[in-house]
């Protein structure tokens, strides 16, 4: 196949005949014969976000009722963490395999095809009731739901243009937080009005209503943004190299210097998932209740408040990124504040809550700003679409394996409380989470070079 099989759908109009020699007929399912309307674009992310959103609520569904999950089907402390690594762990693996199967047979095929076996793992977890049946139904569920981790991403670079995808990755970014507080908020209530099986139920209900929506609703321009964008960007350095341009413009337009910085903002990601999935989310309800005093219920509460005030935050500052033409900058910036944070007020070992207030509103930020940022600026340093889209799937694949680490830092004797002697909660954010924060926060700063959408604006 040629090389032209590296630029995504839409790269020649839909029907031509060196189109249809490129591609399966399959490929073209939901491309349109123009350009999305602002609407139409929307809409297609907005589907997508509901299917995220329900896919984390399938992951995190569990938790409230986890005890009762192991008296029913007989899994005890040694093995209960299998619950939810099967279902992580089945996505993360097929991520890479995924966005490749997606550049095969077509982002529809692949997003419909998705959506599909998460419905199935919820039928599937509607009548387990032995623990093989379970494990399997949290397997397929976690299939669909890591396909939709890259696919959301990759889907936004194509139908929003630069200037706007600030604000559309920063809707997108929010679909893990809207996914948890829903989870958190609303699975005590189905588990005890209609019992434990009510729990996938209703994720079979929202999944087949999210395939429907994305049969409908899910559509793709003639050609697509990071295509307009990746011809803007070769016309600019041609145009520059005609004129004798200046070396900093040839600089910005190299390829490996870009792509350095792409893979930058990438790892740095794996820390943000290693602060945020693993310490924070596993183990500050632990913190609240060992040295706070709060009782689970108080404990279960402020993190649910982060997820929420992420939701507002995130959308404030996806705008914000749009309006400033910067996404590197909010990424680095917020790495260097979170590693003050970690630091000093995040795991305080005395009873005032001050801290705690302080900790919820800062890491609220973070999540709003690190997430829309890392994705948005992927695109900015890559938009090459083949690239782009390993880059985006590498970005959630390092996201999800920090997160796995920093559960096993959380739990080990080098870390919070988890064995004697334990470094203890202050001195864990001082001398291990806070360095881990300040060395992205370097890394970034330095490493990756200033958004295209930035200099475009400066220097136009």
């Amino acid at each position: 196949m040629s090389s032209n099989d590296d630029v995504g759908p839409g790269r020649f109009e839909q029907g031509s005949p060196q189109d249809l020699q490129e591609h399966p007929k399959a490929w073209y399912w939901g491309v349109q014969d123009k350009q999305l309307s602002n609407g139409q674009a929307w809409m297609t992310l907005i589907v997508l976000f509901v299917y995220g959103f329900m896919s984390m609520f399938g992951f995190i569904k569990v938790a409230p009722v986890m005890t009762v999950m192991w008296d029913n089907y007989g899994f005890d402390l040694a093995n209960g963490g299998l619950i939810q690594t099967f279902y992580t762990m089945s996505g993360v693996l097929l991520m890479f395999p995924g966005t490749w199967l997606s550049r095969k047979i077509g982002l529809k095929v692949t997003v419909v095809m998705a959506c599909g076996i998460s419905l199935l793992g919820a039928v599937v977890g509607i009548f387990a009731f032995d623990q093989f049946t379970m494990l399997l139904s949290r397997t397929i569920e976690g299939i669909g739901a890591g396909f939709i981790m890259f696919l959301g991403a990759n889907v936004a670079t194509r139908i929003f243009p630069r200037e706007k995808l600030g604000m559309a990755m920063a809707v997108w970014s929010i679909w893990a937080p809207a996914g948890v507080f829903l989870a958190l908020l609303l699975s005590p209530y189905f588990f005890s009005w209609w019992g434990l099986q009510s729990l996938w139920v209703v994720s079979a209900i929202a999944y087949l209503i999210c395939l429907a929506w994305l049969l409908v609703s899910f559509k793709l321009p003639k050609v697509d943004e990071n295509i307009l964008a990746l011809r803007q960007s070769q016309a600019a350095s041609a145009s520059a190299e005609q004129a004798g341009g200046s070396s900093f413009v040839q600089k910005l337009k190299t390829p490996r210097v870009m792509l350095i910085s792409s893979l930058v903002i990438s790892a740095s990601f794996l820390i943000w998932g290693f602060m945020f999935g693993g310490c924070v989310n596993s183990f500050y309800p632990t913190y609240l209740t060992e040295v706070k005093g709060l009782d689970l219920a108080g404990a279960g509460f402020w993190p649910s408040v982060i997820s929420l005030l992420t939701l507002p935050l995130g959308i404030l500052a996806g705008w914000l990124s749009d309006k400033t033409g910067t996404r590197k900058w909010f990424v680095t910036i917020s790495y260097l504040l979170m590693a003050v944070v970690m630091a000093t007020v995040a795991w305080r070992e005395d009873a005032d809550m001050t801290a705690v207030y302080i900790f919820v509103v800062m890491m609220s930020l973070f999540s709003a700003t690190i997430p829309m940022g890392t994705r948005s600026a992927i695109p900015e340093y890559t938009p090459d679409p083949k690239i782009s889209d390993y880059s985006l799937t590498l970005m959630v694949v390092l996201g999800n394996l920090g997160q796995a680490m920093g559960v096993i830092f959380g739990a080990s004797v080098s870390a919070f409380g988890g064995g004697d002697p334990a470094l203890g909660w202050q001195a864990a954010g001082l001398w291990l989470l806070a360095p881990c924060c300040l060395l992205a926060g370097i890394v970034t700063m330095v490493f990756c070079k200033n958004d295209l959408i930035g200099k475009k604006r400066r220097f136009e």
